[in-house]
Order: structure tokens, then C-alpha cells, then sequence
């Protein structure tokens, strides 16, 4: 609707009402002054003729004003059809009246005052509401038959009077009583008109239709007892009832307004109780008893026929009515009971007064019993919970009694047959005043869910191999044993093992034989731990035991017997472990990090010392373990150093770049290697300050004149501080293709959005990017789609064997294939062996690098790396 529309609108309203209200203040002074001239009749007439006209042609501006809604229009153009009947009822009575003096009844007048009715019941239905199922249809026909009869025996019999109906013809008898017939049937109409869930915009016109039809029953009412005992002529005080209902009718119609709905939804207003329409049949057959009884009061045996006759068909219509209720309660208990069957939810009231049970089927399914074996009564009821819930049960549920809450809990069941099942109860009490009347509660079967979360809970806390704890649970187990240490002042110790020989065992009799050599481990260690120790497989081939109130001789007996077995349990496939000890005292106050890097060092010792040892950390005089601190120093006093290893070009045989490897010097100048420092830099979120590092050192090599390859970890990726430092070195003039940064596959899939954003910024400054470790993730592929990276380097994982195993053989060709369609050059790591080189030179491979080429070198200010290898280097042409 456009503004101008909308301006218009009330005024198109009003010119609907303004006639119609002069011409009722107009009847109304007549009917009080009689001042116009004329006969009762012709005045009478034309003014009632007048008033229902304009209020017949105001319903149809309104169905024009509704054109948008089908519905609405049909509704209002039913109640102006129903309108102008009256209109030529009127004109009809008026000619019969004043132009041929005759007053007969009933007349041709009375079928058009009788089309009112049915044509209004039609249009107050039409108006637009939720739309009813065909039961709700048949049960609402049902009530108004109902209404009707019972309601017109009573004006038959009670309001007009035996005597009048007697001296009435059949004719006369069916006219009057059809009058009050409509009425009441229009009135349970509209009522349930009203009681739908109708759209808000045309409530108030269905209000206005309401006043309009209740002054309609008063008037007929009145109308029907003076023409039965008096004489009726047009004219006669009794229409002004008729005069004030069609000015009801106008305003009703100029209530309603335009309506649009291709421009907006309208909203329904609410729905009113159910409960006003179940009254309706029972109103009806009262009504018609009783005038059964004020007829044939006294007559105890012959009663009138008619009222008998009327008695019947009453209660008939009210036995199918109930019918028909019962087929829907039936239906909605059946729908119930198979939803309740379906959900695993069965629903139980408690009687307090008797103390009886009411449950439902699915109910005693849940319980596992039967109806017929369980006793009723509270102290029953509680026999089906498990022994070990019964008084948690009873302390719960009566606590939210006397709160007035509501109780929701699980509790456990006992089946006739042993099975035990989970329920989850929820329920409340119902109190009449302070007298508890019932309890009312459901039961819901969740034994599958709960077994499920258990499941959950298993995979998320243990290793899928070992059955161990797997490292983030350990990780909790240790932090809240070295709380209580630390409240009690209680020692403790942590021992750290890994499996010497797991890369051989699996080389030479596969996978399966590493596997069953770390399950053979789990089993020695859960096997020979104490009920207080905690145990977990932390990495691949590397475990832990937490043994809290050890000291040092306990935890180097334990680690020594752990040692000892397994090398007696492995058999001929000989298993070696090497161990590291950390001791902690519940005075130190530690975190489970600092004593985990304290145990990986002295694992460290014992792996550097030969293997299948056992090293204890000493640590300071102080005995303070943190690995954090230790960082953090290195990085202050400049304690972090560089190692370079060359990236070779397969076709020139010439170094095109040398990949970076941190390493953090001890506090004796010892070179400690990156993985025993990272994934504790990375936990303690230190590692972004060591990739700055790094990267200020890579570029200033690469400003220098030196190509580098420099690592980045995964919290580096977005890194603007790193990003800035590349522009201000490629503005200084550092070649930008000196430089390669390095993302490994891992930190792309934690960060794949954040890794391309990373990367292209890298590439618009001319750098290059590399994908570290390709191979390891079960997306690798996809990310060479998404990430904008210029080489790909194949996880050694794939290149140790590739000269003897067919699988890495297909692999490694694979990868290098696809590299090369995607335009990117394939960079192979790991290279031990001149049979490896031959075969990834035989596969295409673009670039190598390994210790067959050359070990990382320590840089120094003095270092000066050669760009090209000797001649009896492993790359010299082959013979």
C-alpha cells in the first residue's frame, strides 16, 4: 500500500459508517418523536429497508477493501449477501404492509429474513483462522444441532408458551421456531469463530458481528412472542433491535481495513479455552430437559409427544458427539503410546491420597515388570530402583517436594530377568493448597546414551592401542597428583620411557610386529604399576608412569624392573627401553610441564649414553624444573643458535637453498636439539618468540646474499610481526626469492583459512612457500589446491625406504606427479642412501636433501657456505 493509499483509508472507512449512523440517529428520534409523516409501516419500512442497505453495501466495501485475501473477501461479501436478505425481506414486508394491507404469517418476507441466517453463518466461518481437522468440523456441526434443538424447545415451550404453539398451524409453528433455530445456531457460530486462532486484523469486526447478532436473538426473540400473542406490524418498537444491529454491522465492516498480504504476513491473534465449546452440547441437552420438565410437570407417565421426540434426537446427536470424542481419545492415546514407545519415554502419577500408580504401557516397559506381579503403592515403587540409588532417590525426589520444584535425576532399575537399565526421571509435585495431591512424572530410557558417553569418555581419555591413558589425560592425572603433593609436602616421581628399537623392529618384520612390541609394553607397564600409579603412552613409542610417593631408589627399582621385563617378555624380537626419572617434592610447587621436561631430558641423557639405561634428572642444587624459565632465558640471553642444511637441485647438481634448524645451547654450551624444547615451547606458548627469532636471523642470511629455507610453526601463521619484517627486508633490498618459507601440512589443517591468507601475503611479496611434510595428513592433496605454495616437500617418511618398498615407490611418483601438474617443484627429504637418490632421480623428483648430502652445519658469524658440491660428491654424474 503506497503512502496515498494509506491516507485514504480511514476515509474510505468512515464513508462506509457516517450514513449508517445518520440514519440510526434519524430511526431512533422517529421511533421516540414519531415526527417524519407517514404510516408506521411505510416509515418503518423504508428507514429499516435504508439502514440494512448501507450496512449490506458497507460489508461489501469491506470484502473490496480484503480483494488480496480470498478468504476475507468471500467472508465479507457472505455477510452483505446475508444483510441484503434482510434488506428485501424488509422491502417484502413493506408490500405486503402498506401496499396490499394484508398481514399474514408467515409471508414471503419471512424465507428472505431466514437466509440471513445461514448465509451469515457461512461468512463468520469464512473468516480466516487455523484451519480445523475434519473431527473438529464434524464435533462443532454436532454441537450447534445440539444448541439448536435444545435451544428452541426452550423458546417453544418455556418463552412462548404450550398454549401459543398449540393454536399455531405447522406453517406458523416451523416459522417461528426456525427464528430462535438460527439464532442459536449463529451464536455457536460465532463463538467458535472467536475461539479460533484468527488473524488479529479481523477480530474486531467478528467483536462487532457478535454485538450485531446478539441484539439479532434478542429481537427475534421478542419478535416471535408478538406475533404468537399479540399483533406485529412494521414499525413496531421491536425493530429498533433490528436498527441498532445493522448500524453493528456497518461499523464492524468499516473496522476492517486494507489488506495487503503480498507485502506483509498478519499475525493471528491468540486462541481462547477450548473449555467454553465443550460446554456448548451440555447447555443444550439441560435446556431441553428442563423444558421437558416445566411442560409435563405433573404428567408422570404420557409426556407430550414432541418434547419426547426432541429428548431423543438430543441425546442422540450428544451420544455421537461422545462417540466420536471417545474415537479421538482413543487415536490420541494410541499416538501417544507408540511416540512414548518410539522416544523410550514412559510416563507414571502417584496418588498421595491413595497411595496408587497409574503408569503407562511403555512405563512397565521401562521397569521390566508386570502389572500383574508388582504391588501398588509408593513402597513397591521403590523396590524396581537399585539397591545402591533407593536412598538417593527418596532424599532427592522428597527435597523438591517440599521446595515446590521440580526433580529431574537418573536412576537405575532392576528387571525381573537381572538386566539393570539408566533411567532419567524428571517429574513435580501437585499441591491443593498446602495438601499434596499427586506426584506426576516420566521415565526415559538412557542406558544406550549413557554406555555411549562412557564410550566417548574412554576414546577421548586412552590410547586406542595400549589402553593406556593417552597424553592430555595423563597430563590432568599429573597436575592434580602434584597438587596434592604439594598440600601434604609428599615426594613423588615421574619416569618417562621410549622404545630404543621400534624404527628397526617395524623395517624389519613390519608394522604389525611395532605394534604388538608397544602393546607388550602397555601391558608390562599397567601390569607392574601400583593402584595409585598412573600410566600413559604419551607419543608414538614413548610412555610415562606417575609413582607418587616414590623416592629416587623406588623410581629407578621401578624403571630397572620395567626394563628387565620387558627384554625377558619380548621373546626373540628383543624390546629395549631407555628411561629418564624426575623426582619432585610437594614443597617445589611444580607444574606437570616442568617435571615432564625434567624426566624427557634425562631420557635424552640415556638414549645419548648408549640406550637401554636409566638417567635420573638432577637438576639444579634447588631442584627447580622450569623448562619455561629456561626458555625464556635462552631467548634473553641470545642462548638459541642455527643449523644449516643444503637443499640440492637434482638436474644442476648445485645448493639452491639451505633449510634453517633451531637448536638452544644448554648452560654448558651443549646444542639440545628442537624436540626436546618445542612441544613444551608450544604448551607454554613460547614458540611464536622462537620463530621470531629465527625468521630476523633467516633474513638477514638471505639480505646477505645467502638463500635460506626457514621453519614455521603453526602459532606463527597470521603472524604480523613476521609478515612486516619481510617487507622491511625486501625493502631494504633483500632478494626476495632468497627466502622460502617453510608451513608444515599439520599447522595448515589446524589453520587452513588463516595458512592461505599467510601464504599469498608471503607470495605478493615475492617470497616463496614450501609445504613441509607432505604426506602425513589425510587431506594432502587438497591443500596443495588451496595453498598458494611454490614446493612440496615429501615426508621422509616416504623417502627411507622408496629404493625397496613398492608402496613409497607409488607414493613418492604420485606426489611428484601432481606436484608437477600443479606447477610446483617436488623437494625430497630425508636422503641416507646413494640407492634412494638414484630412484628419486628415477621418479622425477625435482630437489633432495638428507644426510647423504650433507648434515646440518652450526652457522657462525665466520661460516661461508659453498654453492656448489665437490666433485666426489654424492652428486657427481653416475657412471
Amino acid at each position: 500500500m503506497d503512502a496515498m493509499d494509506e491516507t485514504r483509508e480511514p476515509a474510505r472507512s468512515r464513508a462506509t459508517l457516517v450514513p449508517a449512523a445518520a440514519l440510526l440517529v434519524l430511526y431512533l428520534s422517529w421511533q421516540a418523536l414519531r415526527w417524519i409523516p407517514g404510516t408506521q409501516q411505510l416509515v418503518g419500512g423504508l428507514l429499516m429497508f435504508a439502514l440494512s442497505a448501507t450496512a449490506a453495501a458497507a460489508a461489501w466495501a469491506a470484502s473490496r477493501r480484503a480483494a488480496s485475501s480470498l478468504r476475507l473477501r468471500r467472508a465479507w461479501r457472505l455477510v452483505a449477501l446475508a444483510i441484503a436478505a434482510q434488506a428485501a425481506g424488509a422491502v417484502a414486508q413493506l408490500i405486503y404492509e402498506y401496499v396490499l394491507h394484508r398481514r399474514p404469517y408467515p409471508t414471503l418476507a419471512d424465507p428472505l429474513y431466514l437466509a440471513f441466517y445461514p448465509l451469515l453463518l457461512a461468512g463468520i466461518l469464512s473468516f480466516p483462522a487455523l484451519p480445523q481437522v475434519r473431527s473438529q468440523a464434524r464435533q462443532l456441526a454436532l454441537d450447534c444441532a445440539v444448541v439448536a434443538l435444545g435451544g428452541g424447545a426452550v423458546f417453544v415451550y418455556a418463552i412462548l408458551g404450550p398454549d401459543a404453539v398449540a393454536g399455531a398451524s405447522p406453517l406458523e409453528l416451523v416459522t417461528t421456531i426456525a427464528y430462535p433455530v438460527g439464532d442459536v445456531i449463529l451464536l455457536v457460530g460465532l463463538a467458535a469463530a472467536l475461539l479460533r486462532t484468527v488473524r488479529a486484523d479481523v477480530r474486531a469486526s467478528l467483536t462487532w458481528i457478535g454485538a450485531a447478532v446478539g441484539l439479532f436473538v434478542v429481537g427475534d426473540l421478542v419478535y416471535g412472542y408478538v406475533v404468537l400473542h399479540t399483533a406485529y406490524k412494521g414499525g413496531d418498537p421491536v425493530d429498533t433491535l433490528y436498527a441498532v444491529a445493522f448500524a453493528c454491522f456497518a461499523v464492524a465492516a468499516s473496522v476492517q481495513r486494507r489488506v495487503d498480504e503480498a507485502d506483509r504476513p498478519l499475525p493471528l491473534a491468540p486462541a481462547r479455552a477450548d473449555a467454553l465449546v465443550e460446554w456448548a452440547p451440555r447447555v443444550g441437552v439441560a435446556a431441553s430437559m428442563a423444558a421437558l420438565l416445566a411442560a409435563e410437570w405433573g404428567e408422570v407417565v404420557f409426556p407430550n409427544l414432541v418434547l419426547v421426540m426432541i429428548a431423543i434426537v438430543v441425546a442422540t446427536l450428544l451420544a455421537l458427539r461422545l462417540q466420536l470424542t471417545l474415537r479421538d481419545m482413543r487415536q490420541e492415546r494410541t499416538r501417544l503410546a507408540e511416540a512414548q514407545a518410539i522416544a523410550q519415554v514412559g510416563s507414571w502419577e502417584w496418588d498421595a491420597a491413595h497411595d496408587r500408580f497409574e503408569r503407562s504401557a511403555q512405563e512397565w516397559r521401562l521397569l521390566g515388570r508386570d502389572p500383574a506381579t508388582l504391588a501398588d503403592g509408593a513402597a513397591a515403587a521403590i523396590e524396581v530402583v537399585h539397591p545402591d540409588d533407593r536412598e538417593r532417590v527418596e532424599r532427592e525426589t522428597w527435597a523438591a517436594v517440599e521446595a515446590r520444584l521440580p526433580f529431574a535425576y537418573e536412576l537405575r532399575v532392576v528387571h525381573t530377568d537381572g538386566d539393570v537399565r539408566t533411567l532419567l526421571a524428571r517429574g513435580a509435585a501437585v499441591f491443593r493448597g498446602d495438601q499434596l495431591v499427586s506426584l506426576r512424572g516420566t521415565h526415559q530410557d538412557v542406558t544406550d546414551r549413557k554406555a555411549l558417553e562412557a564410550r566417548l569418555r574412554d576414546q577421548a581419555d586412552h590410547d586406542p592401542l595400549t589402553g593406556l591413558l593417552n597424553r592430555r589425560r595423563f597430563a590432568e592425572e599429573l597436575e592434580r597428583i602434584l597438587r596434592y603433593a604439594a598440600r601434604y609436602e609428599r615426594p613423588g616421581a615421574v619416569l618417562m620411557l621410549d622404545l630404543d628399537n621400534l624404527k628397526l623392529l617395524n623395517d624389519a618384520h613390519g608394522h604389525a610386529a611395532g605394534d604388538e612390541a608397544l602393546r607388550l609394553v602397555g601391558r608390562t607397564l599397567a601390569g607392574r604399576a601400583r593402584d595409585t600409579d598412573v600410566v600413559a603412552r604419551l607419543s608414538g613409542d614413548e610412555f610415562a608412569i606417575v609413582l607418587p610417593e616414590a623416592d629416587e631408589q623406588q623410581a629407578l627399582a621401578a624403571a630397572e624392573s620395567v626394563r628387565l621385563s620387558l627384554g625377558a617378555a619380548s621373546g626373540e624380537r628383543r624390546v629395549h627401553v631407555s628411561a629418564g626419572v624426575a623426582l619432585f617434592d610437594g614443597r617445589e610447587g611444580l607444574l606437570g610441564d616442568d617435571v615432564l621436561a625434567a624426566a624427557d631430558l634425562a631420557l635424552y641423557e640415556a638414549k645419548e649414553g648408549g640406550r637401554d639405561q636409566v638417567r635420573v634428572y638432577r637438576g639444579q642444587a634447588t631442584g627447580s624444573l622450569s623448562w619455561g624459565e629456561r626458555i625464556r632465558e635462552a631467548l634473553e640471553q641470545d642462548r638459541f643458535v642455527l643449523y644449516a642444511q643444503p637443499m640440492v637441485d637434482l638436474a644442476s647438481g648445485k645448493v639452491t637453498h639451505r633449510e634453517l634448524l633451531v637448536r638452544m645451547l644448554s648452560d654448558d654450551g651443549d646444542a639440545i636439539p628442537p624436540q626436546r624444547f618445542l612441544p613444551t615451547a608450544e604448551r607454554l606458548g613460547l614458540v611464536g618468540e622462537i620463530d621470531r627469532w629465527v625468521v630476523r636471523e633467516g633474513l638477514r642470511m638471505a639480505c646477505s646474499g645467502e638463500p635460506v629455507s626457514i621453519n614455521l610453526s603453526a602459532a606463527s601463521i597470521g603472524d604480523e610481526e613476521i609478515l612486516n619484517a619481510v617487507w622491511h627486508a625486501v625493502e631494504e633490498g633483500m632478494p626476495p626469492a632468497n627466502a622460502i618459507f617453510e608451513l608444515t601440512e599439520t599447522a595448515a589443517v589446524h589453520n587452513m583459512e588463516g595458512a592461505r591468507r599467510f601464504a599469498a601475503a608471503l607470495t605478493r611479496l615475492g617470497c616463496e612457500v614450501a609445504l613441509d611434510d607432505f604426506g602425513t595428513g589425510f587431506g594432502s592433496f587438497s591443500y596443495l589446491k588451496h595453498l598458494p605454495t611454490r614446493y612440496v616437500k615429501i615426508d621422509m617418511e616416504f623417502v627411507r625406504d622408496v629404493a625397496a618398498n613398492a608402496t613409497d615407490q607409488q607414493l613418492v611418483k604420485s606426489i611428484t606427479d601432481v606436484a608437477h601438474s600443479l606447477g610446483k617443484r617436488a623437494i625430497a627429504e630425508g636422503v641416507e642412501d646413494r640407492e634412494t637418490l638414484e630412484a628419486l632421480r628415477a621418479y622425477g623428483v625435482d630437489g633432495v636433501q638428507g644426510f647423504y648430502l650433507g648434515r646440518p652445519l652450526r652457522i657462525s658469524p665466520e661460516t661461508r657456505f659453498e654453492r656448489e658440491l665437490r666433485g666426489d660428491a654424492p652428486l657427481a654424474a653416475p657412471r
